[in-house]
């Protein structure tokens, strides 16, 4: 794929598996989509029928598709983000927050309950995965909004939290401003429907507002 292929030390696209073997593979095979770009590049988590889980990153519009290494998978995946800094040659980064395989993964500071975030990056020029700063987020009531995904805007990456409130990441994963609520009049319109409030609008973040007069 022009712009997508990779030299002698890296792993290129590829052309999707005969039918033959997807049929045969389908029913040890769950794929999860979980995250995307602008660009039309996709970040794929195939989950195999012994719970072994590979990251991938693919385009649907070639059916190309590329296998990465795999980051520390027995903790459990809760957020990702893609970014493509470049086209041509292809370099993405990838940002995974997960958490440790626990009912309770927290503990205890001066500022009360913490919940803990495990904070992975991948980048493609360097084709491994390295981990960052861990995220402490305050009490068990503070926890990423599980529906609503990771939204990139302004060169930075931003994750929504259930109490409305919005954590900013560089493309190292690190915070670069303390976190800020949303306005009330953005989070009037949440509803079972409708988690995810934030937006990518001309480069720039935004959020739907419910009018006073609907």
């Amino acid at each position: 794929m022009d712009g997508c292929s990779w030299n002698s030390t890296t792993t290129p696209f590829h052309l999707p598996r005969p039918d033959e073997l997807v049929k045969l593979l389908a029913f040890f095979v769950k794929t999860r989509i979980v995250a995307s770009t602008m660009q039309g590049i996709l970040c794929c988590v195939i989950t195999l029928g012994n719970w072994r889980s590979r990251f991938h990153i693919c385009k649907p519009s070639t059916k190309q598709w590329m296998k990465l290494p795999s980051p520390k998978m027995r903790y459990f995946t809760k957020k990702v983000a893609l970014i493509v800094l470049r086209s041509k040659p292809l370099h993405f980064k990838i940002i995974r927050l997960s958490s440790p395989p626990t009912s309770q993964p927290c503990h205890y500071s001066k500022l009360g309950l913490m919940r803990h975030y495990r904070c992975e990056i991948f980048d493609s020029e360097y084709w491994r995965w390295r981990q960052g700063k861990d995220l402490l987020l305050l009490s068990l009531s503070s926890f990423f909004e599980p529906f609503a995904p990771a939204v990139h805007a302004a060169g930075l990456i931003y994750f929504q939290l259930c109490c409305g409130q919005v954590i900013a990441l560089n493309y190292d994963g690190e915070e670069v401003f303390p976190r800020f609520s949303l306005p009330n009049c953005v989070l009037m319109i949440r509803t079972m429907m409708v988690t995810g409030l934030l937006r990518s609008i001309k480069g720039s973040l935004g959020a739907p507002v419910c009018h006073p007069m609907g």
